[in-house]
């Protein structure tokens, strides 16, 4: 198997990318950087995934160019160690990378295989913000931007190298079919 290998996930908040990625995580030991944020932990935070942060902490760290692939969601930051992906050497790495990074990525490492995860049902996005227990004002701001940003994601498909389009009928064959994409792609 081919051991050197970076893979990215790109989609709308409540698609899937959190559960896809703890899968090829454990099926292809894949390590995964950490991203730097300001919002609060989760208790569903797992060890090691994230770095929290004050907003006067990321701030200094962002003045200092230590920070990459910076974004702001609802009000809170995300980033990247700038050392994050370099050296990957023997190891294969997994991220999360937001629509608005994605050409900026695929310009800095060319090699990564970069999947987006996408839908053509609202609905279902509703049906699995519900599942997270999102509700009212969130949800309605939550459903905007995934609008948005499945917009934009359709717009520069020509930059990921597999689209999974995910609905009601398909949800449970994910993690399946992208491990077989990713096996073929590698030639795993």
């Amino acid at each position: 198997m081919k051991k050197c290998f970076l893979i990215t996930l790109t989609g709308p908040s409540g698609i899937g990318k959190g559960y896809l990625k703890k899968y090829l995580k454990a099926h292809f030991k894949l390590e995964e950087p950490p991203v730097y944020t300001t919002r609060r932990k989760r208790k569903e935070d797992e060890k090691g995934e994230r770095v929290f942060l004050t907003k006067e902490e990321f701030s200094r760290k962002l003045a200092d160019e230590e920070l990459i692939f910076v974004n702001e969601f609802y009000g809170n930051l995300y980033g990247f160690d700038r050392n994050a992906f370099r050296n990957i050497g023997n190891r294969g790495v997994i991220t999360e990378i937001h629509i608005d990074n994605v050409e900026k990525f695929r310009k800095k490492y060319p090699e990564a295989v970069m999947m987006a995860l996408l839908t053509d049902d609202r609905s279902f996005l509703e049906y699995r913000f519900k599942k997270r227990a999102e509700s009212g004002k969130e949800l309605g701001k939550r459903l905007e931007a995934a609008k948005d940003e499945l917009k934009r994601s359709n717009a520069l498909k020509y930059k990921f190298d597999f689209i999974y389009n995910v609905n009601y009928k398909n949800e449970d064959e994910i993690v399946n079919t992208v491990i077989k994409y990713i096996e073929k792609k590698l030639k795993c």
